[in-house]
């Protein structure tokens, strides 16, 4: 079973949680955030998708550190929109 699908079989509305494709984003995903309004999202790992583009995508870390900017971090795409988190100073 794909993380995508265990994460919507386990969680209320998890069939409306927005992923960011490739698959192989699916290995930052660190879990999932909610806030006080009962909006969730889920929650990736910044730098772990910084280095599966470089890892992946065979960019340079300043090619991959740009495309995340722009392309990922800064995507709507609705309420759901995913999460990143800087977790390498944890």
């Amino acid at each position: 079973m794909s993380r995508r699908q265990q994460i919507a079989d386990n969680y209320v509305g998890g069939d409306d949680f927005l992923f960011i494709d490739p698959e192989y984003f699916d290995e930052a995903i660190i879990g999932v955030a909610s806030n006080s309004v009962g909006m969730s999202a889920i929650a990736y790992s910044e730098p772990k998708v910084i280095e599966l583009l470089i890892r992946h995508d065979k960019m340079t870390p300043d090619e991959a550190m740009e495309y995340y900017q722009f392309n990922i971090l800064g995507a709507y795409m609705g309420e759901n929109t995913p999460l990143f988190i800087d977790d390498s100073v944890l």
